[in-house]
């Protein structure tokens, strides 16, 4: 028994490293991506009115910002077995602040300027990579080997 509860200990060490890693390996990469100052501008693929744009730059902060709500996720989930909708809440609460203030800090950096549809993007990536989560998450839960009363 004692043995058991050891191993559990040692994989939750090494997913909280893991995590950790993951997190800081990626918001390093985030940030400098972010503010990096030679980034061109993109086209347009497909103009809707009042100058939102599908574009290549509106896509990268979708999927920049959903991975980082997916990797934020995975690191809260290593700390708390018990992932509630309010854990979700707390995530996607601060990765709300987190967005307008990396498109804010952007007017610091030459040839960079804030966007409030790059922000908007930002929070459709954040809903999307907690979507991710939690269908990884249901489905991880639908694989997950029961025990037998007979065993």
């Amino acid at each position: 028994m004692g043995t058991q509860r050891q191993e559990r200990y040692e994989r939750q060490d090494a997913m909280h490293i893991v995590s950790t890693t993951l997190l800081a390996g990626y918001c390093s990469l985030l940030f400098f991506g972010t503010h990096w100052p030679w980034i061109p501008t993109q086209p347009d693929w497909f103009r809707v009115p009042h100058g939102l744009s599908l574009a290549p730059d509106k896509l990268a902060h979708i999927g920049a910002f959903a991975l980082l709500a997916l990797v934020v996720a995975i690191w809260y989930r290593a700390r708390r077995p018990q992932f509630t909708w309010k854990h979700y809440a707390t995530v996607a609460a601060i990765l709300a602040i987190y967005a307008p203030l990396d498109e804010l800090s952007q007017y610091l950096v030459p040839r960079r300027t804030p966007d409030v549809y790059d922000f908007i993007a930002n929070l459709a990536g954040i809903g999307l990579g907690l979507a991710a989560f939690y269908l990884a998450s249901l489905c991880l839960i639908a694989l997950k080997p029961r025990r037998s009363a007979w065993h």
